[in-house]
């Protein structure tokens, strides 16, 4: 991967990893169209996975007191399951265009609050279906914050609680995906160099953002991140098109 690369993979690794510290959102499906634009299509989900795992690992480090620790255990139970299933499904699907929809649609509704859409609120139990479910689908879709956040936008978690808690579940559903990534024979010690510059940079992005997190009032907080879904709603329809 030539230097070129490698910055605009460092500069986008940064800033999404910032935006991801203020709102909880930002980061997984806006750092996969950049990565799009200038790595080869098979690098991409597995060195978006490790960058996803370690920004989201900082997040919990910095706001590990605001973690709501009950809805992250029934989530990971959820988890492991999960994986499982999502190896058997990436060699058997060929096309994640329709789950992309969906998701798209999902995030769109979550943003505008339209008055027929249902105000589901899940119970500890949901929350290991949820967790099966992004598991699952991680491999094939790459990011999994746009199918988290109608839900965890439902449980009217503080803004700190929002970010930690789901970064924690989303760590848990990143790192059920290098093993298998590892069975399809991935191979990561050729990309040393790519993986640390986008934990370095998803480092100093955390910091940052978290920073402004604490600073900002929950009313902004809020609709930040109706604005950041409804643009990544718009984003992945567009891609799709």
């Amino acid at each position: 991967m030539g230097i070129d690369k490698l910055f605009l993979l460092l500069i986008s690794s940064l800033a999404t990893a910032f935006a991801a510290s203020v709102t909880g959102m930002g980061q997984g499906m806006t750092l996969l169209a950049l990565m799009s634009m200038f790595i080869p299509h098979q690098l991409i989900i597995p060195i978006h996975g490790i960058k996803q795992f370690f920004s989201n690992f900082f997040v919990f480090a910095y706001l590990y007191k605001h973690l709501h620790y009950r809805t992250i255990c029934y989530f990971v139970v959820g988890v492991v399951p999960g994986a499982l299933i999502g190896y058997q499904l990436l060699a058997i699907i060929k096309s994640n265009t329709i789950f992309l929809v969906i998701l798209a649609l999902m995030t769109i509704i979550t943003a505008i609050k339209p008055k027929f859409a249902p105000a589901i609120r899940l119970n500890t139990i949901g929350f290991s279906v949820l967790g099966l479910v992004a598991a699952m689908l991680a491999p094939i879709i790459g990011a999994v914050g746009p199918l988290l956040a109608p839900f965890f936008i439902r449980s009217k978690f503080e803004r700190q609680t929002f970010v930690s808690t789901k970064a924690c579940c989303q760590m848990a559903v990143h790192l059920s995906k290098v093993p298998v990534f590892l069975a399809a024979d991935f191979p990561y010690g050729l990309y040393d160099i790519p993986i640390l510059l986008v934990i370095v940079s998803s480092y100093i992005g955390t910091v940052l953002g978290v920073n402004v997190l604490h600073k900002i009032k929950q009313k902004t907080f809020t609709n930040l991140l109706r604005i950041v879904l409804l643009i990544m709603g718009i984003m992945m329809l567009w891609k799709l098109a």
